[in-house]
């Protein structure tokens, strides 16, 4: 038990110290990335799990919400796999330059 809350701790110390070398634009970067994993996740979850003012909060965060099909759970799997399979086919293969060329490769304006 200690021993995994040692390497625990270990992971939360070392995911710190990453943070404290990246640069802004590295930080701006990952923030886009996390937007549109939000966007997709909400996707997703097509339940009134989530309230408007959770809505409203990544509406301002500049996340678009899309609901997905009702009665349509395979709706998510299909698109998620081919959201997967063209970021890996895309993105993974693509050298980003700046924050602009980020937001062309991710669709967002």
């Amino acid at each position: 038990m200690t021993l995994r809350f040692a390497y625990l701790a270990v992971l939360r110390v070392s995911g710190w110290l990453a943070l404290l070398t990246r640069s802004d634009r590295a930080k701006d970067a990952e923030l886009l990335i996390l937007r549109h994993q939000v966007a997709v996740l909400q996707r997703q979850v097509g339940t009134p799990k989530f309230t408007a003012a959770f809505d409203a909060v990544y509406t301002a965060a500049g996340a678009r919400i899309i609901k997905t099909p009702v009665r349509a759970p395979r709706a998510n799997a299909i698109a998620e796999r081919w959201i997967a399979s063209a970021r890996r086919e895309c993105l993974d293969r693509m050298l980003i330059t700046s924050e602009r060329h980020l937001r062309l490769a991710l669709g967002e304006s």
